[in-house]
This record gives C-alpha cells, sequence and structure tokens, in this order.
C-alpha cells in the first residue's frame, strides 16, 4: 500500500524518462531523473503521451511523493513546465 511521503507539495528539477514497458516495447509509465539522482515515477495515467513527448526534456514539477508498492517514489503532478537550456541551474 503507498504511503504519504509528506503532506506538502514538492517541486522536483529533472529529465523525463521512460520507466516501464509493455511487452511490446511500448512505454507505460514515465518518470523524473532528477539532477541529485533520485526517479520519482510520474502518477499520471490520462496523459501518458502527452509525457511520453516529453522525454528527454527538462521540467520542474510540483506535486505530492508517495511511495509506490514497489518502494519507489510517485509523483502526483499538480504542475509542471518544461525548462530552458541553461535554466535547470538556477535557483527557483
Amino acid at each position: 500500500m503507498a504511503g504519504k511521503e509528506d503532506e506538502n507539495p514538492v517541486t522536483v528539477r529533472g529529465i523525463v524518462v521512460p520507466l516501464m514497458w509493455a511487452d511490446d516495447g511500448s512505454i507505460t509509465a514515465v518518470g523524473i531523473s532528477s539532477f541529485d539522482e533520485s526517479d520519482f515515477l510520474l502518477s499520471t495515467p490520462d496523459t501518458l503521451s502527452q509525457w511520453v513527448s516529453l522525454l528527454r526534456k527538462e521540467v520542474e514539477i510540483v506535486g505530492m511523493i508517495s511511495r509506490c508498492s514497489s518502494g519507489l517514489k510517485t509523483v502526483t503532478v499538480s504542475e509542471y513546465r518544461c525548462l530552458e537550456k541553461g535554466e535547470a541551474n538556477e535557483a527557483p
């Protein structure tokens, strides 16, 4: 069972990456590989195709973190923005 990590929204910056695939090779889940080397699964079942279109792009997301049954941190995204080159290293 998933449990809440924190009751406050968090901001995460990183690269959108595929995390899970179907047997046919199609992407079934995406996540954020953050710049501190943490991975976060994005909880976005209705917008998977939108996130797939952002693969390998730098983004900043805001959302609530929990852990899924496998122990991976999961972010329920409330808002996000794509970052321009170089912007990811600037202070928020």
